[in-house]
């Protein structure tokens, strides 16, 4: 289980990720949105490993 200002700083990178693949797709350039893309999909991709394993500690 990660904590509520993590969780809320991980949504303010995603949306950050969102934003450069709009400002991507509004420039033509497809390797920023494909670069976008991949940064939201790493960062869904960690925040959903950490809540499934939580740390040793938050176990005690």
């Amino acid at each position: 289980m990660v904590s509520e200002q993590f969780r809320k700083g991980m949504g303010a990178v995603m949306v950050t990720c969102l934003l450069v693949v709009i400002g991507g797709l509004f420039l033509g350039r497809l390797d920023v949105v494909a670069a976008g893309v991949l940064a939201l999909l790493v960062t869904a991709w960690i925040l959903g490993y950490l809540d499934e394993h939580p740390a040793e500690s938050d176990t005690e």
